[in-house]
């Protein structure tokens, strides 16, 4: 009795099988590190890359590597022409930043024969930050004792890609800049050349020494990482570059609390302005003494003794007065 399967299986199915034509699968290289396999990274400035594997068991050569709108065959976006899939060198100026995936294509169209075939193109990057060793505590821009120890923290996108088996052939260098402007490799007694990347991310105390502050001049340093193998060394681009303080005392916060110091408030002192007085002048005091008025001597008056013949004549005077004024 044969077993049907059930219609609700057949998304599933349908999408696990696109998942892997979609998603390239990350596998080690070989035999050579030139060889590249269907599902293989390639890197910006990989050149004698052997690409014909990508054929899929077809005659005809790979001529051109597409990279689709969606990143799925359709309308494309980016095309590589390849003139030899013996032998492709891979430039920036053929990429233009379009990275992700591509699809080879022969003369007849997309190579399916085989399988979808594809490859992943992308630049080679590398990072690095200062930690606290052990610990591994970030510490970058704030000052660190001379009390401690550091080493960096290295994550890269080229160890999973570039390797034939368990070779990880990729490596770097980290440029440690002292105070005086002097360059280095060898710092605090650790050794930072040749570090192989065998991993995306690791620290450097866990490849060589930890970087022992102690005895270090005082100042700033700067660091970056370079790559130190070919076909990368003097083609891809350096780390960025991490700036720390080296001093004698801790100032960066710890992974718990940190305390923010109260400010002292300033002391102000006061100065009184002095006080305006104004003098009123006292007004003067003025006795006035009042000049005694003279008191007139009294005149005596004698009085004349009374002429009989005046006082008659008088007399006579007011009696004829009254009769003229009766006759009228």
């Amino acid at each position: 009795m044969s077993e049907r399967i059930s219609p609700g299986l057949i998304p599933v199915i349908a999408l696990l099988l696109l998942s892997l034509v979609v998603v390239p699968v990350v596998s080690a290289r070989g035999p050579a590190i030139t060889d590249i396999q269907n599902g293989d990274t390639i890197y910006l400035y990989e050149t004698g890359l052997d690409l014909s594997a990508l054929r899929g068991g077809a005659p005809e050569s790979v001529t051109s590597l597409v990279q689709y709108v969606n990143a799925v065959p359709g309308s494309s976006r980016n095309v590589i022409d390849i003139s030899d899939d013996t032998s492709f060198d891979l430039i920036s100026g053929l990429v233009g930043g379009f990275y992700g995936l591509y699809y080879a294509n022969n003369q007849t169209g997309l190579i399916e024969k085989g399988g979808t075939q594809r490859v992943n193109i992308q630049e080679p990057t590398v990072s690095i930050q200062t930690v606290l060793a052990p610990g591994h505590q970030v510490v970058e821009g704030f000052s660190i004792s001379t009390q401690n120890n550091i080493s960096f923290r290295v994550t890269n996108n080229v160890a999973s890609g570039y390797r034939v088996g368990g070779a990880y052939l990729a490596n770097i260098s980290i440029v440690v800049t002292e105070p005086g402007g002097s360059e280095t490799y060898r710092f605090g007694g650790a050794n930072l050349q040749n570090l192989n990347l065998d991993s995306t991310q690791f620290y450097t105390d866990d490849k060589t020494a930890e970087c022992a502050l102690d005895g270090l001049r005082p100042g700033v340093y700067k660091a970056y990482a370079e790559w130190s193998s070919a076909p990368f060394m003097d083609n891809a681009p350096n780390s960025n570059t991490i700036t720390f303080e080296v001093k004698g005392r801790v100032d960066f916060p710890s992974t718990t609390v940190t305390t923010v110091p109260t400010p002292t408030p300033p002391v102000i002192t006061l100065t009184p302005t002095p006080a305006v007085i104004t003098l009123t002048p006292t007004p003067e005091v003025i006795t006035l003494t009042p000049t005694p008025t003279p008191t007139p001597t009294p005149v005596e008056t004698t009085s004349a003794p009374l002429n009989p013949l005046t006082a008659l004549s008088a007399l006579i005077s007011v009696i004829a007065l009254c009769l003229f004024m009766g006759r009228r």
